[in-house]
């Protein structure tokens, strides 16, 4: 019973936390989707706003425009009337003169007026002296400006002046010749200030089909719309009767910012309420569009399904309590015999894996109810256990056999390197090596091998992989460059022969970096051929320089590469050091690089030092660098010095 009360509370409990947990975070989630909602709202609604009030703005420019082609269109039909009636009935000057001055005070009645130009000469004036007075944007007067355009044009030019008081002075003209070769020119002139203003688009021509608008919105739109002056932050349009109050209470200085325009912005009331706006700036009439909202609207919906969710989870809470109350009886006899079986699990000595199965098979019942399925399931673990513990035993046989296969193949590895008592030591050479696999085997090699009395071979390598193929390509190499230096290979024909025999066979495309050198013990002289190998560092009494030529691309991807050699000589107690990359790019903790530059550094101090206090002061210097962190490659060194 004391059971079955535990799982109870715990049940309660945790149907509690889970349906206020989830209430909670349904409620927030429902609030940040509706202010993101909003949000989202406010910026459509700025956009669709200032795209509809520019419709309505250019559709008054474009009547503008339209009646300006068509007064000129009339200008150049009566132009035409004119210079025909004149060509064909006027033949002379005088008549000309006379038939012009009965028409001017015909175009006169109609807001025109008529020029007539002989040349340069002025024969008709107009009868508005206002006309000599415009003055153009340019400088320029009107009848200065048509007699340009009646040197410039036969017909046709039309003209547009502006006065300096932008109040009279704007005129359309056309100007038309008598003839190919015919000294006058008519010109027709009206001035256009009235049919200008008529279709002007401003405030008072906008705003009665703004407000048929704004009408309809009132009824769809959940916030409020405005439209605000600029110059005095004036109330000029709204959706709500609410605006002439609240916004003046708002920071519409941010609002109205040019970093805030078009985007959303958080304002505070005067009584500290939250509003989500946004604005557009609409520069021809000087107007802002604004959308505002204050934040309880829009999270009420969020409240209000909060709350309906938290009803509908205590309901839900209340059934599965009297449903665990009901199921818990049959659940707790279950568990009391799991508890039995367990106790005689933990005294059992696991080290029989048919045990387990025993014990847990009498778990293993008839029916089809809940404690049945719990049984078989019991019982088939224990099974399932039992197998795998047969399974964990063999593998272990499995792992200590594999365990003594890579040692003895380490030991294998070993000898066939040389130590470093049976490295060639003599008067004029000695030398010393260090090698720690990064695994039980690894793929770094090197070698120093004597030549004849004189001449000793040192070379080192690294495979590019690790474990056991490394190894084996190790070896191969390995074997390979000691038959070709004992035959008095040259350090770039073993290179070549190395490279070829490997490319051969070698399906995995492995490579090895490799550095071979000849080196004549008495008189220093060397050949050398690198083939990818980290450079050699030469210690001399004058400082550390490393010998960087490339001789040709790693040994073993292609086949018939030509290798170079180069030469030099290692003066008396000169000491050339040669490492691996798991030296240079030994890491830390940090994943920092141990770098070629701290090689150079432990270098420059060590001219005429023993071969293995050199490497021990390198590897003590890598082994304090990386700390614990652990070896990821080879490390491999050796040290020459020629006394």
């Amino acid at each position: 019973m004391k059971l079955r009360s535990k799982i109870l509370c715990l049940f309660v409990a945790i149907s509690v936390l889970a349906t206020g947990g989830i209430t909670v975070y349904s409620a927030l989630e429902q609030r940040s989707q509706h202010i993101q909602n909003e949000l989202a709202g406010q910026r459509q609604l700025v956009r669709l706003l200032s795209n509809s009030l520019l419709g309505q703005y250019f559709a008054y420019i474009n009547q503008q425009i339209i009646s300006v082609l068509n007064t000129r269109s009339e200008l150049r039909e009566q132009s035409q009337i004119l210079t025909h009636y004149l060509q064909n009935y006027a033949p002379t000057e005088e008549e000309i003169v006379k038939f012009l001055r009965g028409q001017q005070d015909s175009f006169n009645h109609v807001g025109k007026d008529l020029l007539l130009f002989k040349n340069d000469e002025l024969l008709i004036a107009p009868r508005n002296s206002a006309v000599f007075k415009t003055v153009s944007i340019g400088g320029q007067t009107l009848l200065s400006s048509l007699r340009v355009s009646r040197l410039q044009t036969q017909d046709g030019y039309f003209l547009v002046l502006f006065a300096d008081d932008h109040r009279q002075g704007n005129y359309l003209s056309f100007i038309r010749s008598l003839g190919p070769d015919s000294p006058y020119y008519v010109c027709l002139l009206q001035n256009i200030d009235e049919l200008l203003a008529y279709y002007a688009a401003d405030s008072r021509s906008i705003l009665p089909q703004l407000t048929e608008s704004f009408d309809v919105m009132k009824h769809n739109l959940s916030g409020t719309a405005a439209i605000v002056a600029a110059q005095d932050h004036r109330v000029i349009l709204a959706t709500g009767g609410d605006a002439m109050r609240t916004l003046p209470e708002l920071n519409l200085r941010e609002l109205f910012s040019t970093e805030t325009l078009g985007q959303n912005v958080e304002l505070i009331s005067s009584e500290g309420v939250k509003y989500y706006a946004c604005a557009a700036y609409f520069k021809p009439l000087d107007w802002y569009i604004v959308i505002y909202r204050d934040e309880m609207s829009v999270i009420a919906p969020a409240l209000s399904q909060a709350g309906v969710s938290l009803v509908i989870g205590l309901g839900v809470l209340i059934l599965a309590v009297l449903m665990a109350f009901l199921l818990s009886g049959r659940l707790t006899r279950t568990l009391n015999q799991i508890s039995e079986k367990a106790d005689e699990l933990s005294a059992m000595d696991l080290s029989d894996p048919g045990a387990i199965a025993k014990v847990t098979s009498s778990l293993e019942g008839k029916g089809n109810d809940e404690a049945a399925r719990v049984g078989r399931a019991l019982a088939l673990m224990g099974r399932s256990i039992s197998d795998n513990l047969q399974k964990l035993i063999a593998a272990n046989q499995q792992k200590d056999r594999l365990q003594g296969e890579l040692k003895a193949a380490s030991e294998i590895q070993d000898g066939m390197l040389p130590r470093s008592e049976e490295l060639p030591q003599s008067p004029f050479f000695s030398c010393a090596a260090y090698l720690l696999p990064a695994k039980e085997v690894g793929g770094d090699l090197y070698d120093v091998t004597r030549l004849n009395e004189e001449e000793v071979a040192i070379m080192i390598g690294d495979v590019s992989d690790k474990g056991v193929p490394a190894a084996l390509f190790m070896s191969t190499t390995l074997s390979l460059a000691r038959c070709a230096l004992g035959l008095k290979f040259s350090p770039r024909e073993t290179m070549e022969l190395i490279n070829n025999r490997i490319s051969e066979r070698n399906p995995n495309m492995m490579f090895v970096t490799l550095f071979i050198m000849v080196l004549n013990e008495r008189t220093g002289h060397y050949k050398a051929c690198n083939a990818g190998h980290c450079f050699p560092v030469v210690i001399g009494r004058t400082g550390v320089q490393e010998l960087s030529t490339v001789c040709g691309p790693a040994v073993g991807p292609i086949s018939d590469v030509a290798y170079t050699e180069y030469e030099g000589e290692l003066t008396v107690n000169e000491t050339l050091l040669l490492y691996t990359d798991g030296v240079s790019e030994a890491q830390n903790d940090k994943r920092e690089f141990f770098g070629v530059e701290r090689i150079l550094e432990l270098c420059e101090n060590r001219y005429g030092r023993p071969c293995e206090e050199c490497l021990k002061d390198v590897v003590d210097a890598v082994t304090a660098f990386r700390g614990a962190y652990v070896q990821t490659d080879d490390i491999t060194l050796v040290c020459c010095t020629r006394k």
